[in-house]
């Protein structure tokens, strides 16, 4: 009885396995939705046209939302462990030297913190990332075509899809024990 209560002990590499295998499988599975979602968005005054295959730019900021999200739920030192663990996953995933990899995204996360600024919630960066790295300014209606900026309505329906994406930390702390 009392083994049902213990959590299961993962480390480092096992996280970072379980993160990146997920966030994969998750895309796969939901990028038609979240392109669905985006081509009929009521904020656009025509179709972005999105189709299944552009799912890249997708990948990478959830990627990026989930690494910063490490650091609010692991120590500094903990949170740089899985993600460099998680950087070398995703090196050989696209066949690429971890450094690329690590560039690449860390070039990625300095966008999004860039075009959210001033404020310091990342999930809404996610949000505006999606909207500038799909170029759907064009869509939108002329008010907020003019200003160049996003609707705030369709970013905060963004937001709930994005959030969508994030792990977990709370319902896995619950399960798993991270032993070093």
């Amino acid at each position: 009885m009392f083994s049902l209560l213990r959590k299961k002990k993962v480390n480092e590499d096992q996280i970072a396995n379980i993160i990146v295998n997920s966030i994969f499988e998750s895309v796969d599975k939901s990028f038609h939705d979240v392109a669905c979602l985006i081509n009929d968005d009521p904020a656009f005054e025509k179709s972005p046209n999105l189709s299944e295959q552009d799912s890249e730019y997708f990948l990478f900021i959830v990627i990026c939302g989930n690494i910063n999200n490490l650091y609010k739920h692991f120590s500094v030192e903990q949170a740089s462990k899985i993600e460099t663990k998680m950087i070398e996953k995703l090196a050989v995933i696209f066949e690429k030297e971890f450094l690329q990899v690590e560039r690449y995204l860390g070039k990625f996360q300095s966008y999004i913190d860039s075009i959210n600024k001033p404020s310091k919630n990342f999930l809404y960066g996610m949000s505006k990332a999606l909207f500038y790295k799909y170029d759907l300014n064009d869509f939108q209606d002329d008010y907020f075509r003019k200003m160049r900026t996003p609707n705030p309505i369709f970013l905060k329906r963004m937001d709930e899809v994005m959030d969508r994406f994030l792990w977990d930390w709370t319902n896995f702390n619950e399960k798993y024990k991270i032993s070093v």
